[in-house]
């Protein structure tokens, strides 16, 4: 063909010089390394503004903090920001940032499990997940588990583990997927430090079960199964949960409940939510949809106990429908279960509290639960400039008179509370009293 005038021979030097020039561009880019050690002053205001907007939008229970804590969450919010304004220059150790953070989320006493992961946190939750996920598929898991090993999170926390003198291992730097702990040998063999078991009389058995943690699940459920073959014919079977801080919902429903019970169980729960747009997806992978939630909230302003402010925080309820079924032919025990609950247990196990004060699966005794059960998991979320993860709940549950569980905890059928001075288990006392009188009616 013809030759390529002087014009085209320029403009193709000339677009030459621009893709090299990006290409270089890139190249420096591409080899400049993210540094975990630092966030600049304008990416922490706003990712420390995200913060703020992300509770206020996604998390119910703001109101409720200034209600139970001695804090004004404007004039936290107000502090922090000033606090990173403060800083000289045009960056901030990444370390300081996330002090500044900490401490705000702090005054809240994780309220609704609301916390900002520590690099201990985190660990434990990568891991956590990593070997749910290698057992089962669980999208909600998958979801948490996408977010936790985003090479960016990994580097930012990795940093902060360095700082505070207790180092990620080193066969996982650089690896997120790889484990960063060695996985929990919490239970081993036949015995469990989990559980322990008596006999309290020919006709009383005895459970204490510390924590319903998933990792505890594989021992215990052997362990379990055998007790119960074995006391088969006793007439109360009491299960101590008393200082059990939670788990896993699973632990109570499949180890204890289920092998235990002729046909299934079901309940309802009330909970309200603001349903954020940032906690969506997260809904999606519980199984949430917004058309399961209810936006006429002016139908639970009936409820004898409702707050009329954690309506005001929240667009939406559900009515939420959970069952369990049993595991077995016929259940392990005939006997009559008793639940000892004080002011320690909460989230999965006051979920076991509520399921047996609203079924009657067990008489509970003791005092007020620390509450914050049942409902859907614990949800987190990542801020977008630090990576640092946060983990709150987006649903509010409510108790059958309306009155909030995180707020007040589950009343046992059998109030007993604790008169300071007095030593001993008063929730035993008082259920082999109970028993004593049941025993005497009959």
């Amino acid at each position: 063909g013809p030759l390529m005038t002087k014009k085209q021979i320029y403009l193709l030097c000339f677009l030459g010089f621009i893709f090299l020039g990006t290409g270089i561009l890139f190249l420096v880019r591409r080899s400049v390394p993210f540094d975990a050690s630092i966030i600049s002053k304008q990416d922490a205001l706003e990712d420390y503004d995200y913060l703020w907007y992300f509770l206020e939008e996604n998390y119910p229970f703001l109101s409720m903090a200034e209600r139970k804590y001695p804090i004004s969450v404007n004039a936290l919010k107000k502090s922090g920001r000033q606090q990173i304004e403060a800083f000289e220059g045009e960056s901030l150790d990444f370390y300081n940032y996330y002090q500044i953070l900490q401490d705000r989320i702090s005054h809240f006493h994780q309220l609704a499990h609301l916390s900002l992961l520590s690099p201990a946190a985190y660990q434990t939750l990568l891991l956590e997940d990593k070997n749910i996920l290698q057992n089962e598929s669980n999208d909600f898991i998958a979801h948490n588990y996408n977010i936790l090993s985003d090479s960016v999170v990994y580097d930012r926390y990795a940093y902060l583990a360095e700082k505070t003198g207790n180092p990620f291992p080193e066969t996982a730097a650089r690896d997120p997927s790889a484990p960063i702990i060695s996985a929990p040998t919490e239970s081993s063999g036949k015995s469990s430090t989990n559980l322990s078991f008596r006999d309290i009389n020919e006709k009383t058995g005895y459970i204490k079960v510390n924590s319903f943690k998933y990792s505890f699940m594989e021992t215990d459920k052997k362990l379990l199964k055998e007790w119960f073959l074995a006391h088969t014919d006793t007439d109360y079977i009491i299960i101590d949960i008393t200082g059990n801080g939670g788990g896993s919902s699973a632990y109570w429903m499949n180890l204890i409940v289920s092998p235990n019970i002729r046909q299934a169980i079901d309940w309802n729960s009330i909970m309200l939510t603001p349903y954020g747009k940032e906690s969506r997806e997260q809904f999606a992978s519980t199984g949430i949809q917004k058309s399961d939630l209810n936006p006429n909230l002016k139908d639970l302003e009936t409820l004898p106990a409702i707050n009329p402010t954690d309506l005001q925080d929240n667009r939406y309820y559900i009515s939420a429908h959970f069952s369990v079924s049993p595991s077995l032919e016929a259940p392990l025990c005939s006997g009559q279960f008793f639940l000892l609950v004080d002011s320690q247990v909460a989230s999965a196990a006051d979920g076991f509290a509520q399921f047996c004060k609203a079924t009657g699966f067990a008489t509970v005794i003791g005092e007020n639960t620390w509450g914050d059960g049942g409902g859907t998991n614990v949800y987190i979320a990542k801020l977008p400039k630090s990576k640092l993860i946060l983990r709150y709940r987006a649903m509010h549950v409510l108790n059958a008179d309306g009155s909030s569980n995180v707020e007040f905890g589950t009343t046992p059928d059998i109030l007993c509370k604790r008169v300071s001075g007095f030593s001993g288990l008063p929730a035993l006392s008082a259920c082999l009293e109970y028993i004593e009188s049941l025993e005497k009616g009959n």
